[in-house]
């Protein structure tokens, strides 16, 4: 009975060690660090360590999966030893709600008039009081090219509905995204989604489950580069490193084995902001931290490693897009660009949770 108290006491220590960990790195450098806690490759190691030689300010990352792990942890520490996050869009919306967010002090931002206006004012913050647009990305379906040539398929979400275009995909694990994908392909939006329009979302998605090959969000594009699926869902900066990864095993550049595809039905698209917790103490550090961020090489190098889209106007008409099956300039026009949409978190999480259980336990 000792042993089984001690088991349960280490690891309930472990897991508010886990949580409070940064308010701990902040003991050990109170004077010249910094904590982030970010996505998984939001953060490129090699620019936090020149930053670090630079400036002599000790830079601490930490990680997190989920909108639902970074909430855990803020209410658990209302975001105490957290100086700077990278989140998403809705997470913006939320944590902008909870009053979790230190309003951005512009004047301190050397490059704010270089962001291009495509990536400012959305409806989680209009004026951008809370959020620095950091990197935007597209939303839609990854295919092998090969797939393509014998196929020959429409740009379509009918292809991860369609058991008949393509028999096994990998599908979208986050349920709330699931359930906008499926929206947008049967409804041709995500407004307005009544009972109704929710049961037929569920019908759908249990009848998919027979050809879904895995629900992942992260690892989609494993899927696809080892052949298991042709078709996946994900982000162009997954066919991005799927195409780099394959040539840098040949060690010289290839044709691209993989493509992005923008659904007929309308895309979606999602910004990664930097925001700054309200608890933080060292917005000096921080605001040098950021500014360092976007420097030219800077924002070349994290798009070059991860393949996440620039918002900065120069660099984002510089890069190379030859995986997306429509050219920036077209994507970028007012008219096609308002087709796409964010992927909001509107629905109550009670009921998006309710449909999915109904899904997966079918």
């Amino acid at each position: 009975m000792k042993m089984r108290v001690l088991i349960v006491t280490f690891w309930i220590g472990l897991f508010f060690g886990f949580l409070f960990l940064p308010s701990l790195k902040n003991l050990l450098y109170p004077a010249h660090g910094i904590n982030i806690l970010a996505w998984p490759d939001m953060v490129d190691f090699e620019t936090v360590s020149k930053f670090e030689k630079e400036t002599g300010i000790k830079v601490n990352v930490s990680y997190y999966e989920n909108n639902e792990e970074l909430y855990a942890r803020l209410r658990l520490t209302r975001g105490e030893g957290y100086d700077l996050m990278t989140i998403t869009d809705n997470a913006v919306n939320y944590l902008r709600e909870q009053n979790f967010l230190k309003k951005v002090d512009k004047s301190k931002l050397s490059f704010w008039s270089e962001i291009d206006n495509h990536f400012t004012g959305h409806y989680f913050d209009p004026n951008n009081d809370y959020s620095i647009p950091y990197n935007w990305d597209l939303y839609g379906l990854g295919v092998s090219n090969e797939y393509l040539k014998e196929k020959k398929p429409k740009p379509s979400w009918s292809l991860i509905f369609d058991e008949s275009i393509a028999p096994r995909v990998s599908m979208i694990e986050d349920s709330y995204d699931a359930v906008s994908i499926a929206a947008q392909y049967l409804y041709g939006s995500i407004e307005n989604l009544t009972e109704d329009k929710l049961q037929g979302i569920t019908k759908l998605l249990i009848k998919q489950k027979k050809w879904v090959e895995a629900y992942t969000d992260l690892r989609a594009d494993y899927f696809l580069s080892l052949g298991i699926c042709p078709v996946m869902i994900g982000q162009s900066a997954y066919i991005y490193r799927a195409n780099k990864s394959d040539d840098e095993e040949d060690e010289k550049p290839k044709e691209n084995e993989f493509s992005f595809l923008i659904p007929q039905e309308g895309g979606f698209f999602m910004i990664d902001s930097l925001v700054i917790p309200a608890q933080s103490t060292k917005e000096d550090y921080v605001y040098k931290f950021i500014n360092y961020l976007y420097q030219e090489d800077q924002v070349k190098g994290f798009y070059e490693n991860f393949g996440y889209l620039p918002v900065m106007k120069k660099l984002l008409h510089s890069v190379n897009l030859d995986y997306i099956n429509e050219p920036l300039d077209e994507i970028l026009k007012p008219e096609k660009f308002a087709k796409f949409s964010p992927l909001k978190r509107e629905l109550p999480a009670s009921r998006i949770s309710k449909l999915w259980i109904e899904v997966k336990s079918y």
